[in-house]
């Protein structure tokens, strides 16, 4: 390297900033670098100035340069062709041949080749995280990106982000760069606003992506889905169809709808997450259409646009997309794909993890937990067979409204229907929303939520959770035919009760029993064999006493039968004494028999057999011996 023409006299080093000014003015560079270190060994040597006294005063005067105090010290500003804003720029030339560092050893040096600039500030909403919006000149038109402050910082991060969208950075100019985004910002008082990631209820009256004041930063995760969630199309060709739905007799596809508004208001009413299933086994019926019917309100329907979702994807995915979508409905088409892609678990489990609203607790690499996902919206899905399975825990079956609707069509023409909400799309949920912000709004819906949730209640046998879910699609339906439709066309109670499941419908112990005593009866010949060949595995013994017939099960068989079939065998026998379905001995759920197969007295389950429908025996009040309390 060659050696460094000292510009001042040691005076000038002792009685001036002068020599500080002209290093700090030079920019970041491997040149300016070896000149400061010229500087500095003149001045120790020549004027006894340390080296750490030398730093606090270069220190000083990069603060003058790029610092608030000397802001108008330095006239020097942005002069890039068409730039989206004037920015001050100490110690750079800003022009069409890109950004250069001014007082480089051997004239000016080139930070970037390309204009580029920072424009405004943003924290996001839910983490507070700062970012700084870029603006950059490529391809003969302005464009921009938002980057996280600390990638702006870090010389090893930056490179990858920026060269991705266009900006021609190295890791040989990342750190000049990095210096560059550092000064500008110290230099300028930038616009700040907010941000956010996810769509949906953001604060309490503002709803992304419909507020102005808000942008969306998660352009590298979900810019796709983000840019589906718009308006496209004739606005009353959509509405024209709709109304052509809402007044139909199928309740099926104005379900669809009125979930698909309903998902809106889980946050603003405090409810929780919920599913929507529609099946048929018949083909052709048109369950996708109306998946796409209920998308098309928010964003657009079509396969490309990549909203309507299936299962074929992996948990993690599914976690991301529903809090990503925050408040807008999370659509599952043909949830029997599940078994081709990644997805691990079965369906029960998608229901128990939606529906509680949050995701997986999950470890950060510094320490601690990473931040959990959260979301408040509802999941409508289609598929071919029911969400819910007989052996389905109570809690997943009471948390989805089911509609099985057989072969008829959803649509009076599948076809057209389709063809008109793949090119009109977006209206509905914006009407919405805007209606939903007026003041009172959301009282208002509440009241209506709380009036269909007590009518819900009146028939009989209906849970609170399933009647919680049809009160939250009747009041955004009636609310939508108030405010968006202006029609008195929306559902009723009645409409959604025959869908609605009873009480016995999710009793997982009930549900137990029956599949029990259907077992008993399939496999009769191994209740004390009369058949002296028999050499197949004893069960226990039928009693018969007044012609009512007890089961009486061996324990360990009893346990493995009910474990076999995902039923919990403490938990059942507990429920079967609490309803007298019990035959017991001193306090205990259990019973010692004589089996005179076996030549011996065993301990067994004797369970009655008799028809819950027909008997229903009020619950047995008994004491359980302790050491035989079932958890």
């Amino acid at each position: 390297m060659e050696s460094v023409l000292i510009r001042f006299t040691a005076d000038e080093f002792l009685h001036s900033t002068e020599p500080y000014d002209y290093l700090a003015g030079m920019g970041f560079s491997p040149a300016r670098d070896h000149e400061v270190t010229a500087y500095m060994k003149f001045a120790k040597n020549e004027c006894g100035i340390s080296a750490k006294t030398f730093r606090e005063e270069l220190k000083k005067a990069e603060l003058r340069a790029a610092g608030s105090n000397s802001r108008q010290v330095s006239a020097q500003q942005t002069e890039f062709p068409g730039q989206p804003a004037k920015l001050f720029c100490p110690g750079y030339l800003c022009n069409e041949s890109g950004v250069w560092a001014s007082n480089g050893m051997f004239g000016p040096v080139c930070i970037c080749p390309q204009p580029i600039m920072p424009i405004r500030r943003i924290e996001n909403y839910d983490t507070g995280e700062r970012k700084i919006e870029v603006a950059f000149y490529d391809k003969n038109a302005w464009r921009t990106m938002i980057v996280p402050k600390s990638v702006l910082a870090t010389a090893n991060r930056i490179v990858q982000p920026l060269s991705e969208r266009g900006v021609l950075v190295d890791s040989e100019s990342a750190k000049s760069l990095v210096t560059y985004f550092t000064r500008m910002e110290a230099a300028n008082i930038l616009p700040e606003t907010h941000s956010a990631t996810r769509l949906g209820w953001i604060s309490e009256n503002k709803f992304l992506p419909y507020e102005k004041d808000l942008i969306f930063d998660g352009e590298v995760e979900f810019g796709q889905m983000y840019r589906a969630v718009t308006e496209f199309g004739d606005r009353e060709k959509w509405f024209s169809l709709a109304r052509e739905v809402r007044q139909s007799d199928n309740i099926v596809p104005r379900a669809m709808l009125a979930a698909s508004f309903a998902s809106a208001l889980i946050k603003p009413l405090r409810k929780l997450p919920f599913f929507l299933h529609v099946w048929s086994d018949a083909s052709g019926t048109g369950k996708t259409v109306g998946l796409m019917f209920a998308a098309s309100v928010w964003a657009d329907p079509n396969e490309e646009a990549a909203y309507v979702k299936n299962l074929n994807t992996t948990n993690v995915a599914l976690e991301m997309c529903s809090s990503f979508l925050g408040s807008l409905p999370l659509c599952l088409d043909e949830l029997c794909l599940k078994d081709t892609g990644g997805f691990k678990g079965d369906l029960e489990s998608i229901v128990y993890q939606f529906c509680e609203g949050v995701g997986r607790s999950r470890g950060s690499r510094t320490g601690g937990t990473q931040r959990q996902r959260q979301w408040n919206c509802c999941a409508i899905s289609t598929g071919e067979t029911p969400l819910i399975k007989e052996r389905s825990r109570a809690g997943a079956a009471n948390r989805v409204l089911e509609i099985e609707f057989g072969e008829r069509p959803l649509f009076a023409d599948n076809v057209r229907t389709a063809d008109t909400i793949r090119q009109n799309y977006g209206f509905a949920g914006k009407a919405f929303i805007s209606a939903l912000q007026r003041p009172g709004a959301v009282d208002e819906v509440s009241s209506y939520q709380r009036e269909y949730y007590a009518r819900m209640l009146d028939f009989p046998g209906v849970t609170d959770k399933q009647a919680l879910v049809a009160s939250l699609l009747l009041a955004a339906d009636r609310f939508a035919a108030i405010h968006v439709f202006d029609d008195c066309y929306n559902l009723h109670p009645e409409d959604l009760a025959p869908m609605t499941k009873r009480t016995e419908d999710v009793d997982t112990n009930r549900r137990a029993y029956n599949w029990l005593m259907g077992t008993i009866a399939e496999n009769n010949s191994r209740f004390e064999p009369t058949d002296e060949h028999y050499s197949g595995p004893i069960w226990g013994k039928l009693d018969e006493v007044g012609g009512k017939v007890t089961a009486c099960i061996i324990c360990s068989r009893f346990d493995e039968l009910l474990s076999s079939a995902g039923y919990d065998p403490k938990s059942f026998r507990k429920y079967a004494l609490r309803h007298g379905l019990l035959e017991t001995q001193a306090g205990k759920t259990t019973k010692v028999v004589r089996l005179t197969s076996l030549s011996a007295v065993v301990r067994c389950v004797c369970v009655k057999m008799i028809d819950l429908d027909a008997e229903k025996e009020e619950p047995i009040p008994v004491e359980i011996a302790q050491e035989e309390m079932p958890f």
